[in-house]
């Protein structure tokens, strides 16, 4: 997400849809390709990273697409740019991130957890404060990075996200570092939840993407959109 610096607006845009038989979420399904161009990111707030010897600070936050999507950046390492238009496949979370680089898919276990942010913290996110749109996506990248975690179920994996040590460390504000933690720490709590809207977009050339999938004629009611067309793929 390093690029969310160099972030400029653009006036449209085009959303294509290829379509293959697969889990469906609203109207887009795993297996398609989605076309996506990339608006801006607002609102963030500054977040300093370290992550396999690489550091930096960079906007964390919520990533605007033209057309009405929203999503949150799960892959630290690789950029993107104000009006890039991205050819991503839908993925099923687990499928992210991509490598190289590192760290590589999350898996089953850390997919859950992931699912579990989501349900409790999304729907307030995405309405909610700077402060708390940076905090949500500080966990998310804590959650995809800390390598240092133990995978083999989601329980183990929340006992080893730690913001200020392991493999990823991260640092904000006290705002959204106080905010962070208690995501963090209600990871789990009572259990853990799934969230079926979840679904992810990757690209082997642009950071990942964790997005909520509200259906393409819904995308398209909110304007921006050029076009929306779904075929088949060619065997």
């Amino acid at each position: 997400m390093k690029a969310m610096n160099r972030v400029s607006h653009v006036a449209g845009g085009l959303l294509v849809m290829l379509g293959a038989v697969s889990t469906a979420q609203g109207d887009i399904m795993v297996g398609d390709t989605v076309s996506l161009t990339f608006l801006n990111a607002s609102p963030t707030q500054a977040v300093a990273w370290e992550f396999d010897g690489d550091s930096g600070t960079t906007s964390a936050g919520i990533l605007n697409w033209v057309g009405g999507l929203q999503s949150f950046c799960v892959q630290l390492e690789e950029n993107i740019g104000g009006g890039t238009t991205v050819a991503f496949d839908v993925v099923e979370p687990d499928g992210l991130p991509d490598q190289p680089p590192l760290p590589g898919p999350m898996g089953s276990a850390r997919s859950a957890v992931m699912q579990d942010l989501f349900f409790r913290y999304y729907d307030t996110v995405i309405e909610g404060s700077v402060a708390e749109a940076a905090a949500f996506q500080m966990v998310i990248w804590e959650m995809s990075h800390e390598m240092d975690a133990i995978d083999t179920d989601a329980a183990s994996i929340v006992l080893g996200l730690d913001f200020g040590s392991g493999a990823a460390t991260f640092n904000s504000s006290l705002v959204v570092n106080g905010i962070a933690d208690s995501m963090l720490d209600s990871l789990g709590s009572g259990g853990f939840n799934s969230y079926s809207g979840l679904l992810g977009l990757t690209n082997p050339e642009y950071q990942d993407q964790l997005i909520v999938v509200p259906g393409v004629g819904a995308i398209a009611g909110l304007g921006g959109v050029a076009a929306i067309r779904r075929r088949r793929r060619r065997a």
